[in-house]
């Protein structure tokens, strides 16, 4: 199959909203090294705090500039076509990127939940390419709605590709016939990974939070714990205990 997808094609669904245009992790550590970098050659020529600020804002800005934008994830029963649109490029010369990738380029995917800086839950769908850029990252941060649909139909299309791959080994890439049996040479088209929360490291780190929580308790019942100690088993430990409890043993997927 051609990895591009036919452009004249109508998707199954598609879901448009502002985010990163790449990896967001790796986009706001490239940002905070700019800004960081801006600011440290203000502050070595001796400019006034104002301009290392600026610097350092500046910089930022400039690289979420690069690697936010406006994104159109259009889905097909074959893959998925981004259309994509960084805020400063568009700005400057209107151009609209477009990448496609079929399913196979696709090694798996993973569809969970995870919290803010700020502590507010979001749902996401994240893809784990075989190629640049390595991980579509879709969330419902800016449209709930628009996501859930997306999600179900993404979803439900894998559902149903799965099924028909268990009904008909033969149609599984690179099946074998050994004798009179038929062998499965290759992964599934669309594997999904599990939920950080479902896995035995994250089971192992749930008790490791439970001993410390009960263990710092103890020592501030019987000797009394120090003010910032006490803020951060009130504050931080506490509240992530009770958040890993629940997403690791009570929240279903």
């Amino acid at each position: 199959m051609d990895t591009s997808l036919a452009k004249n094609e109508k998707p199954i669904v598609e879901f448009t909203t502002n985010g990163f245009i790449e990896n967001p992790q790796s986009s706001i550590a490239i940002a905070t090294v700019v800004g960081m970098a801006l600011m440290f050659v203000t502050i070595m020529i001796g400019a006034p705090i104002l301009v290392s600020m600026v610097g350092l804002i500046g910089g930022i800005c400039l690289v979420y500039g690069y690697k936010v934008g406006k994104v159109t994830y259009m889905l097909y029963s074959e893959g998925i076509t981004l259309l994509t649109r960084r805020f400063i490029p568009y700005w400057i010369s209107k151009k609209e990127g477009r990448k496609s990738f079929v399913w196979k380029e696709v090694k798996s995917f993973k569809h969970d939940f995870d919290k803010t800086r700020t502590g507010k839950e979001y749902e996401y769908i994240k893809l784990f390419l075989k190629k640049s850029p390595g991980q579509i990252w879709i969330t419902n941060q800016r449209d709930k709605s628009g996501f859930e649909t997306f999600r179900d139909t993404f979803l439900q299309l894998v559902a149903i590709e799965r099924s028909s791959r268990d009904a008909s080994p033969s149609k599984v890439l690179g099946a074998k016939r050994i004798g009179t049996e038929e062998v499965k040479t290759s992964e599934p088209y669309l594997v999904q990974k599990p939920s950080f929360y479902k896995t035995r490291m994250a089971k192992v780190l749930t008790i490791l939070f439970v001993f410390v929580a009960i263990l710092l308790i103890l020592i501030n019942l019987n000797q009394g714990l120090s003010t910032r100690n006490l803020f951060r088993l009130e504050v931080i430990i506490v509240p992530g205990m009770v958040y890993m409890i629940y997403r690791v043993y009570v929240k279903e997927d």
